[in-house]
């Protein structure tokens, strides 16, 4: 089920059943809040009434990672990553497929071996979309045109952020890298946090910030 509060006195204004669990928070857009759940399957809700105005399906893999990437709005489009390692691109209106991009494309023979997963919310910055994949590739395509900018062969579950000059990662090894926001080139790593599970990292002023599964924050 999807809960509506209102702002003014946390009261509920609309609870709405969706096809499975939600794993992912829900993002709001114009008039809708779209939310993704397990099954593979994006639904539209009117964020007055939770009423359901669209919903969307594409295939779930066998073998996946427990987890959702956040759709991400961005005008009158829906951006998310998929448990396949495609970028799905969605009209906020209609939930009408627009695009779908493979980023990241499994490799070896059995379902562990192409186990391949985008869990991580994209981020955009100038007219850029970043996004990071599990088993795969570290991403950067145009806005405008959809057309891949560059590509980097690292793995991420965490996920990434971005500020005016570069890209900053948590990888599958628990480093944290700095690459450059132009091109992908690593500008800096640091390996010393292997083992604290890291989160997302967060660009804030002059540092970067990374928590780990004990509850406490690192800065870089």
């Amino acid at each position: 089920q999807v809960v509506a509060l209102r702002q003014e006195d946390g009261k509920e204004a609309w609870r709405s059943q969706v096809s499975s669990e939600v794993l992912a928070p829900p993002r709001a857009g114009g008039d809708l809040v779209v939310v993704r759940s397990i099954d593979g399957k994006f639904t539209g809700l009117d964020a007055r009434t939770g009423e359901r105005r669209w919903v969307y399906s594409h295939i779930v893999p066998a073998l996946s990672l427990r987890g959702s990437a956040p759709p991400l709005v961005a005008g009158n489009l829906i951006i998310a990553g998929l448990d396949t390692g495609k970028l799905l691109v969605l009209s906020l209106d209609k939930g009408l497929p627009i695009t779908e991009k493979t980023i990241a494309p499994p490799r070896g023979r059995t379902e562990i071996e192409r186990l391949i997963d985008i869990d991580s919310e994209p981020k955009v910055f100038d007219d850029t979309l970043y996004l990071a994949a599990y088993r795969g590739n570290v991403a950067a395509l145009n806005m405008r045109d959809g057309n891949l900018l560059w590509t980097r062969n690292l793995s991420s579950y965490a996920g990434l952020d971005v500020d005016a000059r570069q890209v900053y990662l948590s990888d599958d090894t628990d480093a944290v890298l700095a690459l450059d926001r132009r091109n992908g080139g690593t500008l800096w790593k640091q390996s010393e946090l292997s083992g604290r599970r890291l989160s997302a990292p967060a660009a804030t002023n002059d540092y970067v910030v990374v928590g780990d599964y004990e509850g406490y924050l690192h800065w870089l």
